[in-house]
């Protein structure tokens, strides 16, 4: 499953940094936690507005001391609100039918 983790991460990073329009906007240490922080710009993630015509979703990458960051942002025109709570999962089910589950992180 890791190897899996890893090639949808190197096609979103590809997908992102083949526009030319990612950044790194923060690389800093945090004051107050000493964490080393660094992350890119939020990147429109999808044109499916056929399949869902009042939702964009974008994505940055992050990396907080030695662990990778996959931030996920979905805007919805409504004014509804996606967001994945402290403790919950987001899953992705592949073509094979294996299930990756992705856990909320917190520093």
């Amino acid at each position: 499953m890791k190897k899996y983790l890893v090639f949808m991460f190197a096609i979103l990073l590809s997908s992102c940094l083949g526009g030319g329009g990612t950044q790194i906007v923060k690389d800093e240490v945090d004051s107050f936690t000493g964490h080393k922080i660094k992350r890119t710009t939020f990147e429109k993630a999808s044109n499916h507005y056929a399949f869902a015509p009042k939702m964009f979703n974008f994505i940055r990458f992050s990396k907080i001391n030695e662990n990778y960051v996959l931030d996920l942002k979905t805007t919805l025109v409504s004014g509804s609100v996606f967001a994945i709570n402290k403790d919950d999962f987001l899953m992705i089910k592949l073509n094979s039918g294996e299930i990756i589950k992705l856990q909320a992180y917190t520093v």
